[in-house]
């Protein structure tokens, strides 16, 4: 909605961004290690004629990013983590998995109230079901979020039994909730 504010961690040339801004998010934040990428999203802000001034571009690490920010007690209506299966920063490789124990948590200070993350996986080679049980693991924790819904790909892309390779995309929708409420 037109008013609305995204925080795009692992951006790389930024399609939510664009997205959101082209939504009329009024803040849309992105964050990606490489300064190339981060550039190249910059300028497909401009040739879409898209307002520059509404994005802030996070050259660093995403942990680093999110620490900041919660300091600055910033936050947002849509938080948008896809990051890649395995990654290095050139010091050390992690796994997407595995950092989602320590994003969560993040994304649940920086969500508003009734604000919703979207998270992702991008590999065939961990099963739906082990990414949901991380994922319920790192949120079971966290009272004022809960599961909302699962994504895949496209009926354009449809699973086959037997072609492991082609379930690559998985995604989870989670919202925070008012915990008063519940």
């Amino acid at each position: 909605k037109e008013g609305e504010s995204t925080l795009n961690l692992f951006s790389y040339t930024g399609a939510f961004s664009l997205q959101a801004l082209k939504a009329g998010h009024d803040q849309v934040h992105s964050v990606d290690l490489s300064a190339q990428y981060m550039e190249r999203l910059e300028k497909n802000i401009q040739v879409n004629n898209l307002d520059l001034s509404k994005h802030v571009s996070h050259v660093d690490s995403v942990s680093k990013v999110l620490k900041k920010l919660e300091k600055e007690n910033m936050t947002f209506d849509h938080i948008v983590c896809d990051p890649p299966s395995a990654s290095s920063d050139g010091k050390k490789v992690s796994s997407a998995l595995k950092n989602y124990d320590e994003i969560i948590p993040a994304i649940a200070n920086l969500l508003k109230e009734n604000g919703q993350a979207y998270l992702f996986l991008n590999t065939h080679q961990i099963s739906w079901k082990k990414f949901e049980e991380k994922i319920n693991k790192a949120i079971s924790k966290i009272e004022s979020l809960k599961i909302e819904k699962r994504f895949n790909l496209s009926e354009d892309c449809r699973r086959r039994r037997g072609f492991p390779e082609g379930d690559y995309l998985k995604g989870i929708l989670i919202k925070k909730t008012n915990v008063d409420s519940l």
